[in-house]
């Protein structure tokens, strides 16, 4: 593997962990309770939400049926923070404290284009 192809592999490890650790977080449930759900280890879920290890297709869907979400939902894109969800058009914009939980997912069968920032608050 060449340096490039394993730093894109660690990059897709970090985050599909920091995705899977915002999913569980919003969804209020303890690596421990996830564990006991799905089978897979707490130490397992713990090194996969550091990006030290990447799952396999199948164990991330073992992990995603105990939250229960589909591979697809995950790896979607809209807003969601805290309990509060928008659909995003055309030209909006949204601002929200990144400490909160949130993810991103697309709704629509047609790509889309987002760009964000995050500052940390010291900045603002």
């Amino acid at each position: 593997m060449t340096t490039a192809e394993q730093q894109g592999s660690d990059d897709m490890s970090s985050d599909v962990g920091v995705r899977l650790k915002a999913v569980r977080t919003l969804r209020n449930i303890s690596q421990r309770e996830l564990a006991k759900r799905t089978g897979v280890t707490h130490s397992s879920l713990s090194l996969i939400e550091q990006g030290k290890v990447s799952p396999s297709v199948s164990s991330l869907k073992k992990i995603l049926d105990g939250i229960p979400m589909t591979v697809g939902e995950f790896f979607t894109l809209d807003l969601q923070n805290t309990d509060q969800m928008r659909v995003l058009q055309k030209g909006d914009s949204y601002y929200f404290s990144t400490t909160q939980p949130h993810r991103f997912r697309n709704n629509s069968d047609q790509p889309c284009r987002m760009v964000s920032c995050s500052t940390p608050a010291k900045h603002f």
